[in-house]
């Protein structure tokens, strides 16, 4: 079994001499922050979050001292991370010390007072600060990291933060990081065509990947809407045709199912009648675009203002559509009809008939541009978590992966990330009703609910989760989920469920101080007076 003696060996072995100095930080920062975990236990505790199972003073001391137990050789905390890697750079021949706050915590019972550390790196005649521990879920997974390179105030408010005298130092841009990230392999070349069609090479971190897939919500409503399902329907054997470059295949059958459900849809946003009883072939289009476009003004419809909801690009897509057909149809007939030529309009096919699907998606589960601002309801935040959550953790599937095994505080901290990376369209003003700018964190878990719970004999952590109404922290919640770490499933469950299992013979411990508080609010006075805890069952 590996422990930090060989994890030492493994990353100083894998040193590539022709890198610099910064390059050789970054490798022994990254490839120590795959194998090192926070010591959930030792923070829990700390926060006073954790009761039956709390570790004692001498447990904490052992800890923070570095005095592990085998099984917990990669558990760390933010000295004892800093620790690791100043040993590593000591091997390298690179200058480094750590740095203390003046600001520390006593414990009762603790020989030591908790200080925060940092890691002070000399590179090249600068200084960089780095807080390894902070970093390790998001190296676990791939992402960009936060603590690499970054400010260290010496005084704040007139207050000395770190003890000693000021440091200068460095502080490097995301862009210096990600040329460091591509050198030594953090991050590799993908090659990816661009919208012209040539080829390029592109590094992305994996929140950076999540970032650019804006669409995969409104895609996959798109890929289930009855006018998609209709053309393309899940079942391979249900479709009108085999193959794309088969001539025997009815391209104008197609077209005529398209056309007439879009020209019903126009319909329906224009208020006009639309008459489908007339066929529509490959040789029909033009007629039937301009028949479909006197049925609304374009004026009316400013594409900055609406967008799903816009007859005049659904119009466009359309007839993009079915000119795409024609002419792949037309060289199919022709025989001049290349391999190049079948991949080309198979990308087009597929992308205008998503594009023209958006335009079926149900309004209650699309935010179009002109509605960022206004409140978002809760349908539309829960439908989207509950589509999307168990998608991108795999949960449900009957099986375990990476993410299941990491360290809890590696667990809630990227289980954050991918809430926030979730909902990147929301923001304060249309989240919440009363915006509140002093809120620390997203404004999205004013409205999405994080609380803690360990199971009690197996000491296993769950969250549940609580998609509220409005942006009130309370307990009354439209949606609850329970997430299990170990076992991956996510499942519906409401606070009466919560209530029993959170009792004092119930199966789970919780952990979340506010979820705790919340609990113990839910009161409410009889008819005789009795203040009694009362079951809030949701629909």
């Amino acid at each position: 079994m590996i422990n930090l003696k060989e994890l030492k060996k493994h990353i100083v072995m894998n040193i590539k001499p022709e890198w610099s100095t910064l390059e050789k930080v970054r490798y022994v920062y990254i490839e120590s922050g795959k194998y090192l975990q926070k010591h959930t236990e030792f923070f829990l505790t700390v926060d006073e979050k954790l009761s039956v199972s709390k570790l004692s003073p001498r447990k904490l001391d052992k800890i923070y001292q570095g005095r592990l137990n085998s099984e917990e050789w990669n558990k760390m905390v933010c000295k004892t991370g800093a620790e690791f890697i100043k040993d590593v750079l000591d091997v390298l021949d690179i200058k480094s010390f750590l740095v203390e706050t003046v600001e520390y915590m006593k414990i009762k019972g603790m020989k030591n007072h908790l200080h925060h550390f940092t890691l002070c790196i000399n590179v090249d005649g600068n200084n960089i600060f780095v807080t390894p521990a902070s970093d390790y879920p998001y190296i676990k997974r791939g992402m960009s990291t936060k603590h690499f390179g970054i400010d260290v105030p010496y005084m704040i408010d007139g207050e000395q933060i770190y003890k000693g005298l000021e440091i200068d130092h460095i502080v490097l841009t995301k862009e210096e990081i990600r040329k460091l990230d591509e050198k030594i392999g953090y991050i590799t070349n993908i090659q990816k065509p661009d919208k012209k069609g040539k080829e390029e090479y592109r590094s992305d971190y994996v929140d950076d990947l999540i970032k650019k897939e804006k669409n995969v919500y409104v895609d996959f409503l798109a890929e289930n809407t009855s006018f998609y399902q209709s053309i393309m329907p899940d079942d391979e054997s249900k479709r009108e045709f085999e193959s794309f470059s088969d001539p025997k295949n009815n391209w104008n059958f197609i077209i005529d199912r398209v056309c007439n459900k879009v020209g019903r849809r126009i319909s329906q946003i224009a208020g006009k009648k639309y008459d489908t009883k007339q066929f529509i072939s490959k040789n029909k289009i033009n007629e039937w675009c301009e028949r479909v476009e006197s049925m609304f003004n374009k004026d009316d419809y400013n594409q900055n203002e609406v967008y799903y909801a816009n007859p005049n690009l659904l119009l466009n897509k359309t007839r993009a559509f079915c000119n795409s057909i024609v002419l792949f149809y037309d060289k199919i007939i022709n025989k001049k009809c290349t391999d190049k030529d079948i991949e080309s309009f198979h990308t087009t096919y597929f992308r205008l008939l998503k594009e023209m699907a958006r335009h079926f998606i149900e309004d209650k589960f699309v935010i179009e541009p002109k509605n960022y601002n206004k409140y978002v309801n809760n349908t539309y935040i829960n439908h989207k978590f509950m589509t999307l959550f168990p998608i991108w953790t795999d949960a449900n599937n009957g099986y375990t992966t990476s993410f299941t095994n990491e360290g809890f505080s590696e667990q809630t901290e990227i289980l954050k990330r991918t809430i926030e990376l979730m909902f990147q369209e929301l923001n304060s003003k249309n989240l919440l009703k009363t915006p509140d700018n002093s809120f620390k964190y997203s404004p999205i878990f004013k409205r999405i609910n994080l609380y803690t719970a360990r199971k009690r004999n197996t000491n296993d952590y769950i969250v549940y989760i609580a998609i509220t109404d409005s942006d009130t922290l309370g307990t009354s919640s439209s949606y609850w989920y329970k997430y299990d770490f170990n076992e991956n499933t996510l499942e519906k469950t409401h606070l009466s469920k919560l209530i029993l299992e959170s009792s004092i013979h119930g199966k789970y411990e919780i952990i979340s101080k506010r979820l705790k508080r919340e609990l113990g609010d839910i009161e409410e006075k009889t008819e005789t007076g009795i203040i009694r805890k009362r079951e809030l069952i949701l629909n």
